[in-house]
């Protein structure tokens, strides 16, 4: 067996591979298979000693001898082969370790080095005192955090939008009200606050939509949604009874409550009052053009200028 029948047993292993193995498994693979191979030969060595004597006896004398090896130096050449295959075995097998240990290190240490820039949206502070009255109850939200479109989805995922603007929801934490600020925080209660609106406003554009289509039925499922909105967790966690008149100022005179908006465009779709719904939206500010398609292009809407 010569180099050229090693690298064809060294390919015909890794071709009976069935899955890809790391460097140090496979040299392990060869190693065995290298020492059954080895065992085999030696075993043929043995026994090629034993009859080397007697087989040289019989062919004492004989022409061209001399040229001609007997059994035991062709095992024994055979072992020499081996021997070496096995040494450049080790050798790729030491070279293997090394390298996997090598890569093991490199990458703990990028591990180490992406922990060290890595910025978890959760902070585990929870806000207290005065801090509750000016942002909001419940944890502090990094809007800068890796994991933010994951965990903004997750904590608005119970707020309902209107048919047709669900995508609106999936794209708060991208381009939304929760898109990415740097050196920001937010209170959880303020960040599904600030969806809650944006899902309010698709529902009243809904009712417009359906208005002026004439679906009646789509139209009282968007006011029973309206309705409904002002019982919503993330509406009652900041404002538990939404008033226009509500929110006491400094100077004692009464202006809306987070969400006080809402009760005015409630009862105008409850009447089925089309102008007064795009009033009561218009007059607030509250909805962004891209939750409001349908009012956008009502010539009697005075929203926010698109």
């Amino acid at each position: 067996m010569g180099e050229h029948d090693e690298q064809r047993l060294t390919r015909l292993l890794r071709h009976a591979d069935p899955a890809p193995l790391d460097a140090v498994t496979v040299e392990d693979i060869y190693e065995r298979a290298w020492e059954a191979i080895r065992a085999g030969m030696a075993e043929e060595h043995r026994t090629a000693d034993a009859t080397g004597g007697r087989n040289a006896e019989s062919t004492a004398g004989t022409a061209g001898t001399a040229g001609t090896a007997r059994p035991a130096q062709v095992a024994a050449r055979r072992l020499d082969v081996i021997a070496a295959a096995d040494a450049r075995a080790r050798r790729r097998r030491r070279v293997a370790r090394t390298s996997a240990i090598t890569t093991a290190v490199l990458l703990a240490g990028a591990g180490t080095a992406a922990a060290s820039t890595y910025l978890a949206t959760r902070t585990g502070q929870h806000t207290s005192g005065w801090q509750m009255q000016a942002a909001g109850s419940g944890e502090l939200l990094n809007l800068e955090g890796d994991d933010r479109v994951q965990v903004m989805r997750e904590l608005i995922a119970d707020i309902p939008y209107a048919p047709g603007y669900e995508d609106l929801r999936e794209a708060e934490p991208v381009t939304g009200s929760l898109r990415s600020e740097k050196n920001a925080q937010v209170s959880d209660s303020a960040a599904r606050a600030w969806v809650a609106r944006d899902a309010i406003c698709t529902w009243a554009d809904a009712w417009v939509a359906a208005d002026s289509s004439r679906d009646r039925v789509a139209r009282d499922a968007a006011t029973a949604a309206l309705a409904g909105s002002l019982q919503w967790p993330a509406v009652r966690e900041v404002d538990p009874d939404p008033s226009p008149t509500g929110y006491l100022g400094d100077e004692g005179v009464g202006s809306p409550t987070q969400f006080g908006w809402v009760p005015g465009i409630v009862t105008a779709a409850q009447g089925g009052q089309r102008q007064a719904v795009l009033d009561a939206v218009a007059h607030d500010y509250s909805c962004f053009p891209e939750y409001t398609p349908a009012m956008n292009e009502d010539p009697d809407y005075a929203g926010p200028p698109r």
